[in-house]
């Protein structure tokens, strides 16, 4: 008989490093969903179909009341400061870069594109706390004009330390980039900067927004069932239904519009 040569049981390394790369974060992942789990499963063990929209509203109201403005504090603080050290260290590469230095280069712009993440995650955080905390029922005109008064500070704290940020990040890029043009303050800002964009980089956002656009198909739908379900058993109302197909609509209608634009211009091109 022709011996047969077996296969090596054992993993190449690469396998084994991949293997023991992936194995902390699934751990993390699963004491994390079986920490969420049980601490809801806690929460509403003694919920039933008819208690349960009490108990949801009766969290709501402490999370508006007592959690949501001062939970603003930290995003007007600690957040920015954040940002702005990272964009200190992003300014001071930028000015020894050398201008051929392409891997200096990518750290550079990898810390502005974290700057402007984090600006976005600041705006964001901070008017869905400043809408919640508005939501409450104080009880008491005195205590609701000092949350109102509390509340619109952060958020004008928050949109004006977003704006500042993302106007001195901008000006970064137009010190590296002297090509691109236009001020974050201007209303056109977008197209003007759009124009300075070469075809490589105008290929790049178009592809982002695709996958922008493939997100919120994907979310809609499942905000949709959502909010339904919530309407149908929680009594939410139809409010919310409504501006989640409203968002749903103009995502699919304005695709939709500037498909047919597109598709009309390059025929008669």
């Amino acid at each position: 008989m022709i011996p047969m040569n077996k296969p090596d049981p054992t993993p190449p390394p690469s396998t084994t490093r991949e293997d023991r790369r992936a194995l902390p974060r699934f751990f993390i992942v699963l004491a994390v969903s079986t920490l969420a789990g049980g601490v809801l499963g806690w929460l509403l063990a003694d919920a039933t179909p008819q208690t349960l929209p009490q108990l949801l509203q009766s969290w709501a109201l402490v999370f508006a009341e007592q959690v949501a403005p001062w939970l603003m504090v930290p995003f007007v603080t600690l957040l920015p400061l954040c940002a702005l050290l990272l964009y200190r260290r992003a300014k001071s590469a930028a000015l020894v870069w050398d201008g051929e230095d392409e891997e200096a280069y990518q750290r550079i712009d990898r810390m502005m594109s974290v700057v402007l993440i984090i600006s976005s995650v600041q705006i964001l955080a901070v008017t869905f706390l400043f809408s919640a905390s508005l939501s409450a029922g104080q009880s008491s005109i005195t205590a609701r004009a000092h949350t109102t008064a509390m509340v619109l500070f952060f958020l004008i704290a928050g949109m004006a330390e977003c704006t500042l940020l993302q106007q001195r990040t901008v000006n970064l890029m137009k010190y590296l980039m002297p090509e691109k043009h236009g001020s974050v303050f201007d209303p056109h800002f977008k197209e003007r900067w759009m124009e300075g964009c070469d075809e490589a980089e105008q290929a790049l956002i178009g592809q982002c927004a695709v996958k922008a656009f493939q997100a919120t198909s994907l979310v809609c739908p499942v905000l949709w069932l959502l909010t339904t379900l919530s309407a149908v058993l929680l009594q939410t109302g139809l409010l919310p239904v409504l501006i989640v197909t409203l968002l749903w609509g103009v995502n699919q209608g304005v695709y939709l519009y500037w498909c047919l634009q597109f598709n009309r211009l390059s025929r008669q091109g």
